[in-house]
């Protein structure tokens, strides 16, 4: 049985799950982040066009390990973005937050989706590093050095946090 969140947010856009999982990927997750509403680059204006109510500020969600890709999703379209890790909340308060955010419209998503979600991650993927010691891949915000993450400068380089 699958736990990540892409059941709703195919639910959301009216789409098929398998066919949302084809164009974004699946194994989503909430994202840890507030969400706030940039109402300007929404092209709804922040209605919603059925019955021109304000639209409810949806969550921004992550998909990967380390996080790779953000959406937000609603019924006109889909914000896709770059994952920009934030220590919001001191040593155990790794946050989300998304990066400039590109808008395809639903009725594009099967078509210029594919071609946005990889350029959004071969972006992110070109900033990761390989631990030296655990030999795991790294996003910038949680290596200690470029070739150290920060679980091995605790147990090899005795860095206390």
């Amino acid at each position: 049985m699958r736990t990540d969140a892409l059941d709703e947010l195919a639910a959301r856009l009216g789409w098929e799950t398998r066919d949302l999982a084809d164009v974004i990927g699946a194994g989503w997750r909430r994202s840890e982040a507030t969400p706030d509403h940039d109402f300007d680059l929404d092209p709804s204006g922040g209605l919603d066009p059925d019955d021109l109510l304000p639209l409810d500020v949806t969550p921004w969600h992550v998909a990967g390990d380390p996080a790779q890709l953000m959406a937000r999703v609603f019924a006109h379209g889909v914000f896709l973005a770059s994952p920009e890790g934030v220590w919001a909340g001191g040593t155990h308060g790794l946050e989300h937050r998304p990066g400039p955010p590109v808008y395809v419209p639903a009725h594009e998503l099967s078509d210029r989706g594919p071609e946005v979600v990889r350029g959004i991650v071969a972006g992110r993927r070109r900033s990761f590093r390989w631990c030296r010691y655990c030999r795991s891949p790294q996003a910038p915000e949680t290596r200690w050095e470029p070739d150290v993450c920060h679980g091995c400068a605790s147990s090899w380089l005795g860095v206390v946090y």
